[in-house]
């Protein structure tokens, strides 16, 4: 709490000093600050040591070297307490690991059924690991820390191409790195807890390939013993207020599960259901938690039967946001701030959600053509790399990468409005209703030209509605 104390009284000094951190260059109004801006020569002599470096000759430089996670290297002191994400996915270990590991608080994988803590390793060349090292760790001459922004890293990253190529590295990108790094750049002050997605049925292959009504029971119940250890040693012990799930479990799930670990055939639909249910505890603790909000991504064409838990007919799950997306292509959108629109307002025909859409809590503009060469709009959904030196235009839409921009616009939301308030279940909901206002003269979904009671149809990057642009990083 003292953290938190002491991160909103720097942020409202800030606010009444007319700047923000991300501004300061230690530069007194009207000085002459020509050549005094530390991120600017930090950034010049970054590029500058690159371009010295010749593998041929320096072997000590271009050594490799082991990096390894180590929580010891949380720095509390950069980030706010009431911005603690937990981001539940795969892949996620080498850019955690390697680029932003002061902002790591914990990681944990998924054994024998049970989440233990781990500190996963990569070999990386020396001149590499300084590199990044030196960016997570950058602060200005008054040993204040820096935030610096992948978006101005570019230029970094053109200059250690040529010595360290992308294929050096390609084989750790993977589904987590895209909604993983997005929270990283567009929270600056956020922390992050890593956790393998709750994939259960291969450690409990036995009850799982012989579904028996016993063991079935013994499934279910191990999967809540699971659910209670991840509540009291993750969501508690790591002080857990958001969630970003870019996935789920259906009915295709447990389909895809047996053919990958069970050498018999496919047992009958009823059944499957069955084992699908067993995953209710796991859900009902994650959903339901007292001041915890989940971000869910949707699936596509989803139906009763195949995805239970994604659609809650029984609205059962209090604290899940189910997010979707939508397009207008390289045309920007007319959505307003609230997304209250006119009848008139031209909006798409999304398919692929035509069956599942009064289900969806949360649909966001993605602003790019879904074919290539991507062509995109003013204000497009952006993707930062692996290395966390780049920063454009996001080339996929899809519903993964839209639950991560949800959860932003979540906590610009809740530190511009409640900027003091902790975050219980009541503030969620004040919170929900601001993100999807209710309208009934105005609002519409353009699915099936019908009226909807909540606005659903958002555009926050339209509106630069995330920290990132808040603190005045980026315009």
């Amino acid at each position: 709490m003292n953290r938190l104390i002491h991160f909103a009284a720097l942020t409202l000094l800030l606010n009444l000093l007319g700047c923000s951190a991300a501004k300061d260059n230690g530069c007194a109004e009207g000085e002459n600050c020509e050549g005094t801006d530390s991120v600017q020569v930090f950034i010049e002599s970054k590029i500058q040591g690159l371009s010295d470096i010749n593998c041929d000759t320096d072997e000590n430089t271009c050594s490799v070297v082991t990096v390894e996670y180590d929580q010891s290297s949380f720095n509390e002191d950069k980030t706010s307490a009431d911005q603690t994400i937990l981001v539940l996915d795969t892949s996620l270990d080498f850019i955690a690991t390697v680029r932003y590991r002061s902002r790591i608080k914990a990681m944990f994988r998924l054994e024998e059924g049970q989440y233990t803590e781990y500190a996963p390793s990569y070999e990386i060349p020396e001149f590499v690991h300084s590199l990044l090292s030196d960016i997570d760790s950058f602060s200005d001459s008054s040993n204040d820390y820096k935030f610096i922004p992948a978006a101005e890293l570019t230029s970094v990253y053109d200059a250690l191409t040529p010595i360290y190529e992308y294929e050096s590295y390609s084989e750790y990108v993977g589904h987590g790195q895209i909604p993983l790094s997005y929270l990283l750049e567009h929270n600056p002050y956020s922390e992050l807890v890593l956790a393998d997605p709750p994939l259960f049925y291969s450690h409990y292959q036995d009850w799982f390939c012989d579904p028996t009504p016993e063991n079935i029971s013994l499934l279910t119940q191990a999967i809540s013993n699971a659910a209670m250890q991840f509540q009291i040693e993750i969501i508690e012990e790591q002080e857990i207020e958001y969630v970003n799930y870019s996935g789920g479990i259906s009915l295709a799930t447990i389909n895809s599960q047996w053919q990958s670990i069970c050498n018999s055939d496919l047992p009958e639909v009823d059944v499957q259901i069955q084992l699908l249910n067993t995953m209710h505890p796991f859900f009902d603790m994650l959903f339901n938690n007292s001041g915890v909000w989940v971000f869910q991504a949707s699936d596509i064409n989803m139906t009763e039967q195949n995805n239970p838990f994604d659609l809650d007919i029984e609205n059962e799950f209090e604290n899940r946001l189910l997010v979707a997306d939508f397009t207008t292509g390289e045309q920007n959108s007319d959505i307003p701030q609230n997304g209250i629109m006119s009848y008139e307002s031209s909006l798409p025909y999304i398919e692929k959600y035509q069956e599942s859409y009064e289900h969806i809590d949360y649909f966001l503009n993605f602003g790019i053509e879904s074919s290539r060469p991507f062509p995109y709009n003013d204000t497009p959904v952006m993707e930062t790399g692996i290395l966390g030196l780049t920063y454009d235009p996001i080339t996929s839409i899809q519903p993964s990468w839209a639950a991560p921009v949800a959860l932003s616009r979540a906590i610009h939301l809740k530190n511009t409005e409640f900027p003091d308030q902790i975050l219980t279940n009541e503030l969620i909901q004040q919170i929900w209703d601001l993100m999807t206002p209710s309208s009934t003269e105005s609002c519409r979904f353009d699915f099936q030209s019908e009226s909807m009671v909540l606005c659903k149809i958002q555009d926050p990057l339209k509106h630069r509605q995330h920290e990132l642009f808040r603190l005045g990083y980026l315009d």
